[in-house]
């Protein structure tokens, strides 16, 4: 296929998904769930969803294309968890209910981890005012810390969730395991359900929503799109390659106002519309959608500049960052919120090592780490006679990564490092040692157990869909919740990327 022939199609599908975003936001008040909780988190969802496509197609206008990638995957998991809720009339308001608390549940715990330290950001302001004055007025209030309040509100959104999954027998509880966040709330056993598929995992959800076996859209979003999500280095042809997620943004787009049609009721004149251009998404995916990537004789090779490279796409995020904050796309900001956060702390603590030779060693793992896997996510797209002459390939990356880290890893850090992902474990040799991204973060940004807590911890809800931008409150009078209370507001995001970007941009 030729370059202009795909730049057509990706015109197109930016087209598609402005004009489904546009039947999704009037179709959405005419949702109604039997009941209030349901409805109001169905509607959110469906809103928040129009709200990232938008910001999404803005973006690759704009040719922000990375940051455009790292904003389609809450746009891909909020979807299918709202194709789930809306896949049975009959389990919609249970579903909706389950996702609500286990929304709430997962904000409380980091708000509450961030309050059970005050010592990390008693020197940011305004922050450490508002906690100094919400904590105060609880003690005069409850009787006890904002903490322990919090700790009794974690307590009865799990309490709630749990009798929520016991009616509805989806499952077993002690199938939960050891996830106290719930962050599985879609579980379902046909051995304790009766019926249905056995669903653990996001992959499974999608797979039974999208109908799709292989599960493409998945592989694209929560595999290749990942790497976009954590900040690693990406070579340019992989950046530039924006088609196969415009394609998989339009084709959920599709299904989510199929589903949001058949619970809520379009006009005739929105049916006609879907269905022309439901016979147009269709038609995209006629067109191969196997992801470009590099193909090289000696994939274990750094070529020079490359460490150039990847500064300039730090400074591209953080560029698109500054874009979002100043055109009001907060929401979008709030998830590239937590990218830049991981790529410059990647470049600090690359930056803090004690020699030239030891950063250069350092970086190459960083890159070798995300090639890795790029080329194991690339195997899972193509046939299996592919996929043989890749394999020759993954083995040389690990093979490299591991001699790479023999001097500076401890054996035991090696042995559990079975997806050879922990490129920033420095164990042994001068300089500084960590083998944790919270323990470098801690080190090389200031406020660093804060800015952790904030950016990986409170915003993960952001970068995975699980938010519904609804206010907590402290009391009956709707007191802002601390942290919770303000969902438009970003002013300590932008004091932490400040931090982050001090002394490197």
């Amino acid at each position: 296929m030729t370059k202009r022939k795909v730049g057509l199609m990706t015109v197109n599908a930016l087209a598609l998904i402005k004009q489904l975003t546009a039947l999704l936001t009037a179709g959405n008040q005419t949702v109604r769930l039997a009941d209030k909780t349901g409805t109001r988190t169905v509607r959110q969802m469906i809103q928040l969803t129009c709200t990232l496509a938008d910001d999404y197609q803005a973006l690759v206008n704009r040719r922000m294309l990375a940051a455009a990638r790292v904003v389609s995957r809450p746009i891909y998991e909020r979807g299918v968890f709202l194709l789930f809720i809306l896949h049975d009339h009959g389990e919609s308001v249970s579903r909706a209910q389950l996702f609500y608390h286990s929304s709430r549940l997962r904000q409380y715990l980091w708000t509450r981890t961030i309050c059970a330290h005050p010592d990390s950001f008693m020197a940011l302001e305004p922050l450490a005012s508002a906690f100094a004055a919400q904590d105060g007025q609880c003690w005069g209030q409850h009787h006890m810390s904002l903490a322990s309040w919090l700790a009794q509100r974690i307590d009865d959104e799990r309490t709630t969730f749990n009798a929520l999954e016991q009616k509805a027998q989806y499952c077993d509880l002690a199938s939960f395991g050891r996830d106290d966040r719930r962050k599985t709330w879609y579980r379902t056993d046909p051995e304790v359900w009766g019926h249905g598929p056995k669903i653990s995992s996001i992959a499974d959800v999608a797979r039974f929503v999208l109908g799709d076996q292989h599960n493409y859209c998945h592989l694209v979003f929560y595999g290749l799109n990942s790497l976009f999500t954590h900040g690693y280095y990406l070579p340019e042809v992989l950046i530039k390659d924006i088609t196969g997620t415009s394609f998989f943004v339009a084709g959920l787009l599709d299904a989510i106002v199929a589903a949001v049609f058949k619970e809520g009721h379009p006009t005739n004149k929105e049916r006609r519309q879907f269905h022309h251009l439901h016979q147009q998404v269709m038609g995209l995916f006629k067109a191969p959608t196997v992801p470009q990537w590099p193909r090289s004789a000696h994939p274990e090779r750094v070529v020079r500049g490359t460490d150039v490279a990847f500064m300039a796409q730090a400074r591209a995020t953080l560029d698109a960052y500054r874009w979002l904050r100043k055109e009001g796309r907060n929401q979008a900001a709030r998830v590239l919120f937590r990218t830049l956060n991981e790529q410059w702390v990647s470049i600090r603590w690359i930056k803090a090592q004690p020699t030239n030779e030891a950063q250069r060693a350092l970086f190459n793992r960083f890159v070798l780490t995300a090639r890795l896997q790029l080329v194991r996510d690339v195997r899972r797209f193509v046939t299996a006679e592919q996929a043989e002459t890749l394999t020759p390939v993954v083995e040389t990356l690990t093979d490299t990564l591991v001699q790479a880290a023999i001097p500076v890893m401890n054996q035991r850090t090696l042995r559990r490092d079975k997806q050879h992902r922990n490129w920033l474990a420095i164990e042994q040799g001068p300089g500084k040692h960590a083998r944790s991204f919270r323990a470098v973060e801690r080190m090389v940004v200031p406020h660093g157990t804060f800015a952790y807590q904030y950016a990986n911890g409170f915003h993960s809800v952001h970068a995975h869909g699980i938010n519904l931008n609804l206010p907590f409150f402290m009391d009956d009078q709707q007191t802002p919740l601390f942290l919770l209370g303000d969902s438009a507001g970003m002013k300590i995001n932008d004091q932490v990327v400040a931090d982050l970007v001090s002394e490197v941009e």
